[in-house]
C-alpha cells in the first residue's frame, strides 16, 4: 500500500462520539498506534474504563451544542480529527428535530472546535446519498447529514474524509432492526471496518475531501 502522508510521530488527535460502536473501535486503534501521543476525548460522560490508557484525556461537556466553555488551554493544539457523533437507532425516529439537534448542530460544533484547535484533518461519517441534492421526502436523516457535510466543508480543513455507508452494524450480538435494514447483513458494514478505514484515511489521504463509498470502506478494510 502507497502510503501518501508521511507519519508524524507524536500526533494529537480529539475524537468525539468516542463511546458508540465505531468510536470504541476507533479509540482502541489510536491508544495502540505508536505514532500517537495524546488522545483528547469529546463527551457527555466519563468513561471509568478510559482511566487506564495514560494517553486519554477526557473532556466531559454537558452541552455538546455549545464548546465555547471549554479551555482551549486546556485541549492544546489537535493535528487530527474524528467527527463521530451520531444519533443512536434506538432515538433515531424521535423526530426530525431531536437528530438535527445530534447530527447537524453537535456534530458541526465538534468539527468547528476541533478546526479551531488546529486540526488539519477530519474524518466523519455520513451515509449513502447523503451528499446529493435530491428531494429525499420524509427521510431526515440524509437531509440532516447534507447540511453536516456543507458545514465542514467551509471550516477549512486541509483533508476530510467522509464515509457513506448504507448501514453500520454494531457488530454486538442479533438486533432486528439491523438485520432488516442490512437485508439479512448483505448490506452494511461492520463498525470495526469503518473505524480501519477512518484510521488508514488520517495515515494515508491526500490532501483535499475523499468520499468512500460503501464499497471502497470494505476493500480498504480487507487490506492488510
Amino acid at each position: 500500500m502507497k502510503v501518501h502522508v508521511k507519519k508524524e510521530p507524536g500526533l494529537s488527535v480529539l475524537i468525539s462520539g468516542h463511546t458508540g460502536a465505531t468510536g470504541s473501535f476507533l479509540l482502541d486503534r489510536l491508544i495502540a498506534d505508536d505514532d500517537v501521543a495524546r488522545i483528547v476525548a469529546l463527551g457527555r460522560r466519563h468513561v471509568t474504563a478510559l482511566d487506564a490508557a495514560p494517553k486519554v484525556q477526557q473532556i466531559v461537556v454537558a452541552d455538546m451544542a455549545d464548546l465555547s466553555g471549554v479551555d482551549p488551554a486546556e485541549v492544546g493544539d489537535i493535528d487530527i480529527a474524528f467527527d463521530l457523533v451520531a444519533t443512536p437507532l434506538k432515538e433515531a425516529f424521535n423526530g426530525e428535530e431531536a437528530y438535527r439537534k445530534v447530527d447537524v448542530d453537535i456534530a458541526t460544533e465538534c468539527a468547528r472546535f476541533a478546526r479551531s484547535r488546529g486540526a488539519r484533518f477530519l474524518g466523519a461519517i455520513a451515509v449513502e446519498g447523503a451528499d446529493s441534492d435530491r428531494d429525499f421526502g420524509k427521510d431526515y436523516s440524509r437531509p440532516a447529514k447534507r447540511d453536516f457535510i456543507r458545514n465542514v466543508r467551509a471550516m477549512g480543513f486541509e483533508r476530510i474524509a467522509m464515509l457513506y455507508p448504507a448501514w453500520v452494524s454494531r457488530e454486538q450480538g442479533f438486533r432486528l432492526s439491523e438485520f432488516l435494514f442490512t437485508w439479512g447483513g448483505r448490506k452494511g458494514v461492520k463498525a470495526s471496518a469503518m473505524a480501519k478505514v477512518l484510521a488508514w484515511a488520517a495515515q494515508n489521504q491526500e490532501t483535499g475531501e475523499r468520499a468512500y463509498s460503501e464499497k471502497e470502506i470494505k476493500r480498504i478494510a480487507t487490506q492488510g
